[in-house]
């Protein structure tokens, strides 16, 4: 599904198979942080021109940065949680840049903390995802999330949080991996 040919046939057949159903469902595609610029730029034109509901971004990583100190570090699959904050960021606000604001964007990989999810809304999430952090921290996390991003509006001197969509993307954009995201790496 990587080439745009494959991934706008494939669309295309979803978005009339589910146009032709009642009720109409929300159509949305999550794309993995290991893609190349030219990857999202396609992901991205063909979910504007085939008007489907949003982008996930994003799904597991098949990187393994070599600071993973986990007995696990070797295993295949889809790595998830604190490992995928930085680059599922930055791929969120590049997308976030190459939408201009109009497609919903959902914002996961890494959410673990009211931090990281304002910087998922920062970075141009209009919603945010939690699973791993929800999993390892339980359903508190929930409600410490929403406290936080309560305190955030108030500093930030906005009235919603919606106001605050965006507001980082550039930055987060332009971002490169450093050695301090490689820290973040480590599990």
């Amino acid at each position: 599904m990587q080439r745009r040919e494959a991934l706008d046939d494939l669309i295309a057949r979803v978005v009339d198979a589910r146009d032709k159903t009642e009720p109409h469902r929300p159509l949305m595609l999550k794309i993995a942080p290991d893609l190349d610029a030219r990857g999202l730029e396609d992901i991205v034109a063909t979910a504007l021109t085939r008007r489907i509901d949003g982008l996930i971004i994003s799904n597991t990583t098949v990187a393994r940065p070599a600071t993973l100190t986990s007995r696990n570090r070797g295993e295949s699959g889809g790595l998830s949680g604190r490992p995928l904050f930085e680059p599922s960021t930055r791929l969120l606000a590049r997308a976030y840049l190459l939408t201009g604001g109009a497609m919903p964007l959902i914002g996961c990989g890494g959410v673990e903390d009211s931090g990281t999810a304002l910087a998922k809304i920062e970075a141009g999430a209009n919603l945010v995802q939690l699973y791993t952090g929800l999993a390892l921290r339980g359903h508190g996390i929930v409600e410490e999330i929403l406290e936080g991003l309560s305190r955030a509006v108030e500093a930030r001197g906005v009235d919603r949080i919606g106001e605050l969509v965006g507001a980082q993307a550039s930055a987060w954009a332009q971002r490169e991996r450093s050695t301090a995201d490689e820290d973040a790496y480590v599990s």
